[in-house]
């Protein structure tokens, strides 16, 4: 299993495979739509990644300006890198895989506080 592929299944780890619990009590239900959204391109496309914000805010029901605020949010938390390309006219994305696990951890599960 790819790390990419172990991060998706990590936050779809939940009873619903929609909402990890964990993580949207830490960063917030919004953020966490969004994060989500992002982990499943990663998982489906490899570090890197190109999704439009109009894509990502159909796909999780929220505006796309409500998309932006959140990307910003996720580059200041760290959990999330923009790649600028010159020779595109987009922004590619890039995920901190690490960051993200330790913030779906809980508390006595194997791996928790290390």
């Amino acid at each position: 299993m790819t790390r990419n592929s172990q991060l998706a299944t990590l936050l779809k780890s939940t009873p619903y495979g929609f909402f990890n619990y964990q993580l949207g009590r830490k960063v917030g239900l919004t953020t966490s739509l969004v994060l989500m959204r992002l982990c499943d391109g990663q998982a489906q496309y490899g570090e890197g990644f190109y999704l439009t914000q109009e894509q990502i805010a159909s796909d999780t029901m929220l505006s796309a300006r409500t998309v932006r605020r959140e990307i910003k949010k996720l580059q200041k938390m760290e959990l999330l890198e923009i790649i600028k390309r010159e020779t595109e006219n987009c922004n590619r994305y890039s995920l901190n895989s690490e960051a993200i696990r330790e913030l779906t951890l809980v508390e006595g599960d194997p791996g928790a506080g290390e």
